[in-house]
């Protein structure tokens, strides 16, 4: 059978594909593909009939059939041979969309006892190695794949029919879909890979580094599942597998390795993105004697007898760059937390309420220098990381963008409009995100990538070669956990003080019952507010994003009375040192004066005053009114309206210079291109900014 690949071209259409032809033949006798359609072979452009590739062209002999579970709604593998590589790897093409309608896969015809399969999508196989005795242990081998990486799973039992795989966390944490593949020998010459898109992850324990996967719908008796062990032994043989992911490695495919078990440890829990140890001695854990490579990450190490003893880790960090493997122990531990399939049930409004008083009580009374330490995900769902990423990686773009014509009407950088974006939200601007700590790792990241950057690029020079893509920019993550602090407090407009929460309804937004509105109360608001749940592992999850990957608490309503925002309000920074004349010492005054009108418009007037000191010789002055002192101010009038609890307003007419001595010496700031206004608590915040930079905080009392 060729390994070609065609277009299939209906009459008036355009091409779709490309198909290998087994495919072809089966979407042929489902019906899916008109008879009257040509066939476009890839590399040369020639058409033939669709007719020539029929059914009987597929001559082999798969595995058992599949047999579908009770319900009649079972997965079927995309199946595809050896083909030659593409530009994008096998499981970026596999995990992308198609760019037109593919047929749904299902079983479409058997022919003299040979099973047809009619596949929605194409993967690759690879060649798999026998390099163990243990006969039994490489048909439970899979690789787990996601867009960003891959590594190693196995099969084992779960509470119900349904395959599972057990793997690494850090494989599957990131929120990404997980494709698991699975190679078929059909004979010694032929290799074919079943590729499972339809997964969830059931169970993980990221101190222990493990997931489980079920893979839905598909009934585990048409696989090979690996047995656990009791217990790990020292000093027992073992044999480690894996798919090597590294390009150093020296073979393709499944690769096993034999050894012992040197012995038996606790190992620390790792925090994979600050490179640091939360705790000691919290995981049980096995060195290995066998060459754990990059790759091998999920895979199993089995005994004598087959049986699970430990799961894969790369390297045991807590003893000197050993290979390690996590215990059996420990994954028998998570196991028994999977409940089956048929046991999901919508959440509670008990449930949403524990779920917040824990994000409350664990996550938002964190102080800042200690959120770092709490990963994300223990209370915010995993499916939302994708879209968290995107927006770090879009956030950093606009810091960096300081021309004042981004937003031209308004004189606004990339970086202005990026923080009054912000001041929409509920809550401190961004106060885990924008603290010292977190910039200073960030700016410290960036600094190293850079110079890397400049290093190869000048390596490749040397040898007169270009870097086709520039070194990934790996300093996003860093900037993950803050944000994510930073938008569940805005989410739950917290203001510092504890709440009280009630559940009123909970609506189901989706069909597979995994994401939830949930109208909340909170004591000290006004207003009900929409909470999105999402529901992974079988518990609720706080969500920051909707099902359209919007940031849903920028629109969250807030009712804001005129009378408590209208008045005066002021706020005074005590004498230090100039920043920009050293010999002086400044103090300053501002002043917020705001009236509401009809239909919520509102004007406000802001006046700063600064009154310097010559804090050098005696002899020394200001030169502009020859005097030790000097004040100075000014005055800048805006217009706006309440909505949604904030103000967002611009200038009414030009600044006003104010002060003693502001007409001669003029004011030593810059006017303000747009300010926004709101409530936290009882403080009156306000963001300001000359339209080049981010804005500026000051925070006000009520006179």
């Amino acid at each position: 059978m060729t390994a070609d690949k065609y277009f299939v071209v209906e009459p008036g259409a355009k091409p779709h594909g490309p198909y290998p032809l087994a495919e072809i033949a089966g979407l042929l006798a489902s019906g899916t593909v008109t008879p009257q359609a040509k066939l476009r072979r890839v590399d040369d452009g020639e058409e033939q009939d669709i007719t020539a590739p029929s059914p009987k062209i597929i001559d082999i002999e798969l595995p058992e059939p599949p047999r579908p579970p009770p319900r009649g709604t079972e997965q079927l593998p995309i199946l595809a041979p050896h083909a030659k590589p593409a530009d994008d790897p096998p499981a970026r093409r596999a995990l992308k969309p198609a760019d037109h309608p593919r047929p749904p896969i299902k079983l479409i015809a058997t022919v003299a006892g040979v099973v047809t399969l009619a596949a929605g999508g194409v993967a690759l196989g690879v060649a798999l190695r026998h390099s163990a005795p243990e006969s039994g242990v490489k048909e439970a081998l899979v690789r787990v794949t996601t867009p960003v990486g891959a590594g190693t799973g196995f099969l084992i039992d779960g509470p119900d029919e349904y395959a599972y795989v057990a793997t690494a966390n850090h494989l599957v944490d990131r929120g990404e879909r997980v494709l698991v593949e699975r190679d078929v020998n059909v004979s010694t010459k032929r290799t074919y890979v079943e590729a499972y898109p339809e997964t969830e992850i059931v169970a993980s324990d990221a101190d222990a580094d493990l997931a489980i996967i079920r893979i839905k719908n598909v009934d585990a008796g048409r696989f090979h599942r690996l047995a656990l062990a009791k217990e790990p032994v020292k000093d027992a043989k073992i044999f480690s597998f894996g798919y090597p992911g590294s390009s150093l490695a020296k073979h393709a495919g499944l690769v096993s390795k034999d050894g012992k078990i040197l012995s038996l440890v606790m190992f620390p829990a790792y925090d994979e993105r600050y490179a640091r140890v939360l705790r000691e001695n919290a995981v049980d854990g096995l060195l290995v004697s066998t060459d754990i490579e990059p790759g091998f990450s999920g895979g199993p190490t089995v005994n004598e007898a087959g049986q699970v003893v430990g799961v894969n880790v790369t390297k045991d960090r807590a003893h000197v760059g050993q290979n390690g493997a996590v215990s059996v122990l420990a994954l028998r531990n998570l196991l028994a937390k999977v409940k089956p399939a048929s046991e999901r049930a919508e959440p509670k409004a008990a449930d949403v309420v524990a779920l917040l008083k824990r994000v409350q009580s664990e996550y938002l009374l964190l102080p800042i220098e200690e959120r770092s330490r709490v990963r994300e995900t223990e209370f915010l769902a995993a499916a939302d990381l994708p879209a968290l990423r995107q927006f770090v990686n879009e956030i950093r773009r606009e810091e960096r963008n300081t021309d004042n014509a981004f937003i031209s009407k308004l004189h606004l950088s990339g970086q202005a409009a990026l923080g009054m974006y912000f001041a929409r939200l509920p809550g401190n601007l961004l106060e885990t995100y924008r603290a010292p700590a977190t910039r200073t790792a960030i700016s410290t990241c960036a600094l190293a990538n850079q110079r890397l950057t400049s290093f190869l690029g000048d390596l490749d020079a040397s040898v007169g070669k270009r870097r086709n893509q520039p070194l990934a920019d790996t300093c996003d993550e860093l900037g993950v956990r803050p944000l994510a602090w930073d938008l569940a407090a805005a989410t739950l407009q917290w203001d510092g003080k504890e709440k009280d929460y009630t559940v009123t309804k909970i609506d189901r937004m989706d069909d597979d019952g995994r994401v939830y509105r949930a109208s909340v109360r909170i004591s000290g608001a006004a207003n009900l507010i929409e909470v999105w749940i999402g529901v992974e592992q079988g518990q609720p999850r706080l969500k920051l994003f909707d099902t359209a990957e919007n940031l849903y608490a920028i629109d969250s309503p807030r009712t804001v009375s005129s009378s408590v925002l209208q008045g005066t309000w002021g706020m005074k920074r005590p004498r230090v040192t100039d920043a920009v004349d050293k010999e002086a010492e400044v103090e300053s005054e501002e002043t917020l004066s705001i009236s509401i009108g009809e239909e919520h418009k509102v004007s406000i007037l802001y006046t700063t005053t600064q009154h310097y000191f010559m804090a050098g010789k005696k002899t020394t002055v200001f030169r502009c009114n020859g005097k030790r002192t000097m004040e100075s101010g000014l005055a800048q009038s805006f217009t706006g309206t309440l909505e949604n609890g904030v103000v967002i307003g611009v200038p009414e007419k030009p600044a006003e210079t104010v002060g003693a001595d502001g007409e001669a010496c003029g004011a030593r700031r810059h006017a303000d291109q747009i300010v926004a206004v709101k409530l936290v608590g009882d403080q009156l915040y306000l963001y300001h900014t000359d339209g080049s930079s981010y804005p500026e905080t000051a925070q006000l009392t009520k006179q």
